[in-house]
């Protein structure tokens, strides 16, 4: 159990590491230590540069036991014995063999630790990222595939070869295409079918289909483009199914989950390098063009900001976007070298 909140204000990275409770949930997350550790950073946010640090050291080392071959034990001790006599230590009498023997002792012992965390100890994640600008497809270790959205993090759970559910932590925006287990692998490791996408304010899982996720500026969605996922929010507490063409919507601060129905066949406009704005508050196509460009937009007029905007213009094309906002506004659009700024 995790302890009380004031007991870790004094906490800082290695003293999360070695926290017991603190480990559990970077290896296993549940619904209780995910609630605990997302109401802790919301009371004191100023531990998240900690938190973040200390989770990216516990979630790259993960223990999976293992059982040494009769073939492999006796290689260990013969390496152990070979660097023991290696020492060439003088024995005239007994305390000097009892010495020898110590050493010996504590060679085996030394070169096993050593042999066994190569073995037992091993990287349990990989992390993908992209930059402003940037779009790269990544293929998981279990097949499946995924095309990352510009300004992207994605951690990867990398072990596929035992009973655990296969787990992804997003930051940013990505498109799954989960690969669907085969009938024999499926049943010799039946928690493995599991494919779960971890975002800040809901956790989907999923057993084979396609996907958009969006995890940005405080808000999450999911548009379902095929097959069936399970949405569930320990935020709300609430659990929701989807089907193909719906696209759920879950921000800090909504207590519901908002849904709409799109077509199914809908393409994400990012794949195909577009914006796509339709009746899109101004303050929204400000924060595409900070997620995408790395830019700081300022909109001088809070009446400005909540107007619309409709239109379909290449990412590639910033000035004819900044053109397009000044023509249907009335409103002059400036750069600064990485800040925007509009007003009437």
């Amino acid at each position: 159990m995790p302890r009380p909140f004031n007991e870790y204000l004094t906490y800082q990275v290695e003293d999360f590491v070695a926290d017991q409770a603190f480990q559990q949930w970077a290896r296993q997350p549940d619904l209780a230590s995910n609630q605990f550790w997302q109401q802790f950073l919301q009371t004191y946010p100023d531990k998240r540069e900690p938190i973040e640090e200390a989770l990216e050291i516990v979630s790259n080392i993960q223990y999976h036991p293992y059982t040494l071959s009769k073939e492999q034990q006796d290689r260990i001790l013969q390496q152990a014995y070979h660097q023991a006599d290696s020492t060439n230590l003088p024995k005239p009498h007994y305390w000097i063999s009892n010495k020898k023997h110590l050493a010996v002792t504590a060679t085996i012992t030394l070169v096993l630790l050593a042999s066994l965390m190569a073995w037992w100890w091993v990287p349990a994640y990989d992390t993908y990222e992209t930059g402003y600008q940037e779009s790269r497809t990544v293929r998981l270790p279990d097949g499946s595939e995924v095309m990352l959205n510009a300004n992207t993090s994605m951690r990867v759970s990398v072990n596929v070869e035992i009973n655990e559910p296969r787990e992804v932590w997003l930051e940013g925006e990505a498109y799954f295409q989960v690969k669907r287990l085969g009938e024999q692998e499926a049943k010799d490791r039946p928690a493995l079918k599991n494919f779960i996408v971890h975002t800040d304010n809901f956790d989907i899982e999923v057993l084979g289909t396609t996907f958009n996720v969006a995890n940005r500026s405080r808000k999450s969605e999911v548009l379902l483009k095929s097959g069936k996922v399970k949405v569930a929010s320990q935020q709300i507490e609430q659990t929701q199914i989807l089907q193909p063409g719906d696209l759920l919507i879950l921000s800090e601060e909504d207590k519901n989950f908002q849904m709409k129905k799109t077509k199914a066949d809908l393409v994400p406009s990012w794949r195909e390098n577009f914006f796509v704005f339709e009746n899109t508050p101004l303050h929204q196509v400000a924060r595409s063009l900070e997620d995408y460009y790395g830019l700081e937009v300022t909109i001088a007029d809070q009446q400005l900001a909540t107007k619309t905007f409709t239109a379909k213009i290449s990412r590639d094309d910033l000035p004819m976007l900044l053109k397009a906002i000044e023509a249907s506004f009335g409103v002059s659009v400036t750069r600064e070298e990485q800040a925007i700024h509009i007003q009437p």
